[in-house]
């Protein structure tokens, strides 16, 4: 589990599943597709007793071109007392921050993995990714890392 103090908490679930809270609400859970499927522009279709067909809806998140929830996190913002009003750019802006965010730890996180033979991600992975960027680094700063160790590293005032 991830966490960065009072804003954003990201846990890793079973297989690709990934588990945000905001801090105001309910954690998001999302399941991660593998590979980069395009994203579907149709949700449903229904007919009616006429057997016309009627408009097919089409979600923010596919409107956007995201895999993220926009309604979802939307929802979130609105009822954690972010702002009096949350647009709906805010919430595609927020759900396009996290989405990259995550491709970035994700993707850093499964070269480790393929390094060293593995087809699962553990948290031990993440962590040293995040750690081994600069910029990621710098945002996850007082982050601990559950069940993940340390970065080896001795000081050379002990070697000397």
């Amino acid at each position: 589990m991830t966490v960065i103090p009072e804003i954003l908490t990201i846990s890793f679930g079973r297989a690709s599943e990934v588990h945000v809270n905001l801090g105001v609400g309910p954690t998001i859970g999302i399941v991660m597709a593998r590979g980069s499927p395009e994203p579907s522009s149709k949700t449903s279709k229904k007919k009616t007793n006429t057997e016309s067909e009627r408009a097919t809806r089409v979600t923010h998140a596919n409107r956007a071109g995201l895999l993220f929830p926009v309604g979802r996190i939307r929802r979130h913002l609105k009822s954690g007392n972010v702002a009096q009003r949350v647009g709906v750019g805010s919430a595609i802006f927020t759900a396009a921050v996290l989405e990259y965010m995550m491709a970035e730890v994700t993707e850093l996180a499964g070269n480790l993995a393929t390094a060293e033979r593995k087809h699962r991600i553990t948290p031990r992975q993440i962590m040293t990714a995040i750690r081994s960027d600069h910029e990621l680094n710098n945002m996850f700063h007082g982050v601990t890392f559950r069940e993940s160790g340390v970065i080896p590293h001795i000081e050379q005032a002990v070697l000397s």
